[in-house]
């Protein structure tokens, strides 16, 4: 509750809806946002799922419907406001013995996110994190490894050569 008004778009997956309901109820009590002439131009989502197997075209779908119904509740049904998916990825670590069951579950999901994310027009883009594997932070997401002594790395196969097919 913000200033006596109940946020009315809370949800029950972590899709960032939350955070955004409160985000537009403090912009209008706070900083006297307007209807219709709210300033954001798009709204960008991280959405980390499934990680560590597979997900599926209708988890992706929840979690990014579960943002625009947020959004539209302030924006109204007619908003041509749009999502950005600005970092998706799932992990493949070269040190674990399941290694390769990693990678073969970051191709798949790399193929049905962004399959899932070409059929909602109102997503305009989904990035993908890390290009690289970054060892030193732990990070290992990338479609590429870490190399060594400051090189470009390796293509880590499957996902590279997915990443090359379905990211359109």
């Amino acid at each position: 509750m913000l200033s006596g008004r109940p946020i009315t778009c809370a949800s029950d997956v972590s899709s960032g809806a939350d955070y955004l309901c409160l985000t537009y109820a403090a912009g209008v009590d706070s900083a006297g946002w307007e209807p219709g002439a709210y300033p954001l131009d798009r709204i960008g989502q991280h959405l980390y799922v499934d990680q560590g197997g597979a997900t599926s075209s209708a988890i992706l779908t929840r979690y990014v419907e579960d943002l625009r119904r947020a959004y539209l509740a302030y924006e109204g049904s007619e908003s041509r406001k749009g999502i950005e998916i600005t970092e998706i990825g799932w992990w493949a670590d070269p040190s674990a013995t399941d290694f390769a069951t990693q990678q073969a579950h970051q191709a798949a999901n790399l193929k049905v996110a962004y399959d899932t994310f070409s059929n909602m027009p109102y997503v305009s883009r989904a990035y993908w994190f890390n290009v690289q594997d970054i060892p030193e932070a732990n990070l290992f997401r990338g479609q590429v490894d870490g190399g060594n002594d400051w090189s470009l790395g390796t293509p880590k196969y499957p996902v590279f050569s997915a990443f090359q097919r379905y990211a359109r």
